[in-house]
């Protein structure tokens, strides 16, 4: 059943998303700032929400979507205590976490012309998706991007998804998606792929 996450999900979100995503920032920001900041201040804010999928109280997939990403981003870090201890802690043990945060301070975006605006003028995002490994293939990701997707259609005419990974790409393009340019952020490169629908 597709639905809305609410605060009893958080444990099974964080498991989802430190099984499936370990190498990327937050995850790697530990357990415990997932559990008592990242997600409770995404669930928390006006700017984004997560459906989920449950089959019998076991979610098999969530997706992120934002409103207003930078703001989600604001509201997802707002505790700024807690960030900065955890990445202090991973900072100790891994020092490249510092360059990667800097990256994202130093990003540079290739668009087209006619797209260059595209970041700045409010379109929402597929901010995070995770789908757990024994239940991919059956199609969940696109019924979760399906599910938001519908939701956005009320108020915007398209949605962003920002990804570094080939077989996202081709996930994201199945489901509708066109590659529109590229975002550098130090050594990693993240494609801009869009999904736009009209009215009728």
């Amino acid at each position: 059943m597709l639905r809305i996450a609410i605060e009893s999900d958080i444990p099974q979100l964080v498991e989802i998303h430190t099984d499936v995503l370990p190498g990327d920032l937050l995850p790697r920001l530990g357990r415990r700032f997932l559990e008592t900041c990242f997600f409770p201040a995404v669930l928390a804010s006006p700017h984004g929400f997560i459906v989920v999928d449950d089959e019998a109280d076991i979610i098999a997939g969530f997706c992120i979507f934002s409103y207003d990403t930078r703001a989600l981003t604001r509201d997802a870090t707002a505790r700024k205590f807690r960030l900065l201890s955890a990445l202090l802690m991973r900072a100790i043990r891994d020092p490249s976490i510092i360059c990667e945060i800097v990256a994202l301070f130093r990003r540079q975006v290739e668009l087209p012309d006619g797209r260059k605006n595209i970041l700045e003028s409010g379109v929402p995002e597929i901010y995070l998706m995770g789908v757990r490994p024994s239940q991919q293939g059956r199609g969940l990701g696109g019924q979760l991007i399906s599910y938001g997707l519908d939701r956005l259609t009320r108020r915007y005419g398209s949605c962003l998804v920002r990804t570094d990974k080939e077989d996202a790409r081709r996930f994201y393009c199945r489901n509708g998606f066109v590659q529109i340019g590229l975002e550098r952020r130090g050594r990693r490169r993240f494609l801009l792929l869009v999904r736009e629908w009209n009215d009728s």
